[in-house]
């Protein structure tokens, strides 16, 4: 992604050197009219893409026990772990 004006990033350097090799032809081209070395990879600000980071979500477990009911009993004590045998 680009990154926000004023606010901290983290680099993405993949997406940051393909994002910048799209243009290499022409900034190679003018380094080396201004004299510079054109084997040199040139970025610009406009090139620098940020990490998107996600939090990775929870995991939620609920058990739920039947408890209405003529055998509301026997499935409370087998849900507790007792077990009465009748």
């Amino acid at each position: 992604m680009v990154p926000k004006e004023g606010e901290p990033t983290r680099v993405a350097i993949d997406a940051t050197l393909r994002e910048a090799a799209k243009n290499q032809v022409y900034r190679r081209a003018e380094a080396k009219a201004k004299g510079l070395d054109p084997t040199r990879i040139y970025l610009e600000p406009s090139d620098v893409r940020a990490k998107l980071m996600a939090r990775k979500a929870g995991s939620l477990l609920i058990f739920a026990v039947d408890a209405s009911g003529s055998m509301a009993l026997n499935r409370m004590n087998a849900a507790k772990g007792r077990y009465y045998f009748v």
